[in-house]
């Protein structure tokens, strides 16, 4: 039989040339069989197949058209390929395709959630696929899903964080320990579900790091060993950002990779931390620039110097930033490097600009009244927070010749009834001289000093020369130099004059000195007390010639002199009638002094020197007076024996005078007694005229009036009447 062949076909009027034997195929019987499923090829209006078939055998050919109808027919659906057991992995998400069965698609719910470490005791899961047509006919079949453990990898949320953290930090941020410490207010999130909540099987861990890059050396990020975890970072040692300003902002880059992650090398997950690194106050002001020396700073200025002058400036920096780094400045005393402290107080003198550093005066320095002649001082400079470093500073007062020498009064000047000086008077020596005392004799030492110089610097002047008194220009001593005269007044006129520098100031006002002679035999008196010289100090002499003032007052006594002799002290003294010429405006003023007698009279009972009742009484008890006398005795008048003698002299001048009279009459007898004769036998007739007058005015009313008598004394001073 010749071969029969199926040349071509259409489906629909399209060509499936190349299909053809995909759909039929001719049997060598001449057979026509279908040889694919036709309802793939179905549509609703159902499918005509037309193709040829040729018969050929070795000379003949022939060919025809067979028309295939197909027909759609009700079948009940099948699922044909649906597999028992199917894997899905547990990273499936929503909407994701697990399987095409036919008919359809197998996807992932909405809702669903896949947990591997959540399923158990197994993780799969069975559901039912089912497939119907519209008449409601079909099938289902179970699907065993096995779900797979997925590695997840773990990240950060957030992936970005901010903190700030101090450059240092204390016990209360370590909790007490030193380095490494946990850096505050940071914890990273780490989201890894497979560590988080491992499953059966399952034994993830985390492995965290930083990559390097700068500053990442100044901490630690890692998870073991214990206590460290990868949400945490910690810092391992200081970070100074004074000397190093760029470790103000470190950014950070941290990566965390689970167990798969670290054999696979994965990159894992990565987050970004921008540290702020803050100031804290941990350094002190420095002082810059600081001069070699001790102490560094000085400096020299003239005592007159006004305030407000620039010294030095001083300049202390501080590496800290922001207000920790601002540096101002003070002045305050410093008393340790002077031993005594110096009285002055160099803030009062001194001041520093607290910004600018500069030192200068506040008002002027007196040179003579610090000790020693310079200041020491400290400037301190603080920073912001509190920190603060001192230096030393000194400044040298040097000495300006502007004050004048001043005297000194040192006599007794200006005393009044109880030997106090008036207070704030000019300086005026008073002083009484015995008459009889020697050339170079000592009267008194002037003194004047100078407070910018040495006393051997300051030398003395008189104003006027003077005959009788001499001042050593070097000691200031007066001396007599010429013979002093009796109840004189010498007033002396002085200056002193500094020698310092080229400019030589002179004293002002000058120094009155008054000197006032008197006689020493008429007016000193010797008052002897039972006393030593141990109990007869000054303070005793003072007390004494106190309360002698008082007895003798308003006589005012004073002690020349002060002899003492073992158990015995001689007090030599001399009042004047008052004290009122101790004033100067009373030097022109005579000085009278009380005459020796009239203190012997009221100081001593009898010409023997027994004390008066006073001196012997309180409060001259404890001087034990036992004896007054004049100092220059004079023996006629001041002793007994010469007492007696001046009489016996007086009575022997009398009587040598009466004898000279009576030789007198005896050598002129007859002239003297007639005329002594006649002048008796008148005064007898006179005395009988005058009886008989007086018995004649008794008798009668008319009297008489007497004669007028006068009076003589002739040589023999005898009474006589004139007769007229």
């Amino acid at each position: 039989m010749p071969p029969i062949f199926i040349e071509a076909a259409t489906i629909l009027g399209l060509p499936y040339h190349m299909r053809i034997k995909t759909l039929f195929t001719i049997h060598e019987e001449s057979e026509v069989f279908c040889t694919a499923d036709l309802r793939t090829w179905l549509t609703s209006m159902g499918t005509i197949c037309r193709f040829s078939i040729s018969v050929i055998d070795n000379m003949h050919f022939e060919s025809g058209t067979l028309t295939v109808h197909i027909q759609e027919t009700i079948d009940r659906p099948v699922i044909t390929n649906l597999p028992n057991l199917q894997e899905i992995f547990e990273d499936l998400n929503a909407g994701s395709e697990i399987f095409h069965v036919s008919g359809g698609i197998i996807t992932v719910s909405s809702s669903a959630n896949f947990n591997y470490s959540l399923q158990s005791p197994s993780p799969s899961f069975t559901i039912t696929v089912g497939i119907r047509d519209d008449l409601q006919t079909g099938e289902a079949q179970n699907l065993t899903l096995d779900l797979k453990w997925v590695n997840r990898k773990p990240s950060f949320d957030p992936d970005r964080y901010l903190v700030a953290i101090p450059e240092e930090c204390d016990g209360a941020c370590t909790g007490g320990t030193p380095y490494r410490w946990q850096i505050p207010g940071l914890t990273l999130s780490i989201t890894d579900r497979d560590v988080d909540n491992p499953g059966p099987g399952v034994n993830d861990s985390l492995t965290c790091g930083i990559l390097p890059s700068f500053g990442s050396d100044y901490f630690t990020y890692q998870n073991a060993p214990a206590p460290y975890s990868c949400n945490k970072l910690y810092q391992d040692k200081r970070i100074d950002i004074d000397d190093i300003p760029e470790n103000r902002q470190i950014n950070l880059t941290v990566w965390v990779k689970d167990r798969q992650g670290v054999s696979n090398n994965d990159k894992g997950d990565t987050a970004h931390i921008y540290i702020t690194v803050t100031d804290i106050n941990d350094n002190w002001p420095v002082f810059i620039n600081v001069p070699t020396g001790s102490p560094p700073y000085r400096d020299t200025i003239p005592e007159n110097t006004p305030g407000g002058v620039s010294l030095f400036t001083v300049t202390a920096t501080d590496k800290d930033s922001g207000l920790f780094g601002e540096v101002t400045y003070s002045l305050e005393n410093n008393d340790t490097l002077v031993t005594p402290p110096p009285v002055i107080d160099a803030t009062l003198h001194f001041e520093v600009d607290r910004r600018s550093g500069v030192v200068q005066t506040k008002q002027y320095l007196d040179y003579e009244a610090i000790n020693p002649k310079y200041v020491y001082f400290n400037i301190r400079a603080t920073d912001g927070g509190g920190l603060s470093t001192i230096m030393s500073a000194n400044v040298t007062i040097t000495n300006v010749n502007d004050v004048r020498p001043v005297w000194q009064c040192n006599s007794d000047a200006l005393r009044d009834f109880n030997d106090q000086y008036v207070v704030g008077a000019p300086c005026f020596y008073n002083e009484e001289l015995r008459s009889d005392i020697l050339v170079d004799y000592e009267v008194l030492t002037i003194s004047s000093t100078d407070v910018e110089s040495p006393a051997s610097t300051v030398t003395y002047h008189l104003l006027q020369p003077s005959r009788y008194f001499n001042l050593n220009q070097t000691t200031g001593m007066i001396t007599v130099d010429d013979e002093l005269k009796t109840y004189v007044k010498y007033i002396l006129y002085c200056y002193s004059q500094d020698n310092t520098g080229s400019s030589k100031l002179m004293s002002q006002p000058h120094l009155r000195i008054r000197l006032d002679t008197f006689d020493p035999k008429r007016q000193l008196i010797n008052i002897i007390m039972k006393i030593t010289e141990d109990h007869f100090n000054k303070t005793q002499q003072e007390i004494f010639q106190k309360n002698l003032r008082y007895l003798l007052k308003p006589w005012f006594p004073k002690i020349e002199r002060t002899q003492f002799d073992k158990d015995r002290t001689t007090v030599s003294i001399y009042a004047l009638k008052d004290n009122s010429t101790f004033d100067e405006i009373n030097i022109d003023k005579a000085k009278q002094f009380v005459d020796r007698d009239d203190l012997l009279y009221k100081l001593r009972q009898d010409i023997q020197g027994t004390p008066s009742e006073e001196l012997t009484s309180s409060p001259f008890v404890p001087f034990d007076v036992i004896q007054v006398e004049p100092t220059y005795p004079i023996w006629l008048t001041d002793t007994i024996p010469g007492i007696i003698t001046l009489c016996i002299i007086c009575l022997a001048i009398v009587a040598l005078i009466l004898g000279l009279i009576l030789g007198l009459c005896s050598r002129y007898e007859k002239c003297c007694f007639e005329k002594k004769k006649e002048i008796s036998e008148r005064n007898w007739e006179n005395k009988a005229n005058y009886d008989r007058l007086s018995i004649n005015s008794f008798a009668g009313n008319d009297r008489p009036k007497p004669r007028e008598r006068r009076g003589s004394v002739d040589t023999v001073h005898s009474l006589i009447y004139d007769p007229r």
